[in-house]
């Protein structure tokens, strides 16, 4: 059986494979998340936020966290974090349909999406979801746009309105 659950009250004992499959691999990321969600500093429990993972044959295999943007004070920004998909599972559409989910849950709260990596292959991934590369919002490096309407945080159009950039979108 697979499926996409929004996990509430994360246990960090049923997690732990993926955490421990990430440090292996050099990843941070989500020993970061455990040790932000067990201090109480990201518990993923504001308007819109939400952890989620995908259960194959009752195992946990990718994880994938939605925030505010924590960078940004605008509640229409949402932030995809901490995706993680073990390694036997990758390239098999798991990771994408994880994302696909999480974009559409945001899609109730936000009217943008950002996330930050420095990886090449996933810069590819996320720009094969319809993510854009776009640094001009602070602490990002990619948005999504979730309305039929081109949403821009203030800081982007403080931006724009000083010269400093070139819109991109139509």
């Amino acid at each position: 059986m697979t499926k996409i659950l929004k996990l509430n009250h994360l246990q960090w004992n049923q997690l732990g494979g993926l955490v421990d499959s990430s440090s292996k691999e050099g990843h941070t990321f989500l020993k970061r998340m455990k040790a932000q969600y067990i201090s109480g500093d990201n518990r993923f429990e504001g308007y819109g936020e939400g952890v989620y993972a995908y259960l194959h044959d009752d195992q946990l295999i990718a994880i994938c966290g939605l925030n505010k943007d924590p960078y940004l004070e605008d509640q229409n920004v949402g932030r995809l974090r901490h995706l993680y998909v073990l390694p036997s599972y990758r390239k098999q559409g798991f990771g994408r349909r994880l994302v696909e989910h999480v974009i559409d849950q945001s899609r109730q709260h936000f009217k943008l999406l950002t996330l930050r990596t420095f990886e090449d292959d996933a810069d590819k991934f996320y720009n094969t979801l319809g993510f854009t590369t776009d640094t001009m919002v602070y602490a990002a490096t990619h948005l999504y746009q979730l309305t039929s309407q081109v949403y821009l945080p203030e800081s982007y159009l403080d931006k724009l309105q000083k010269g400093e950039y070139q819109l991109k979108y139509s």
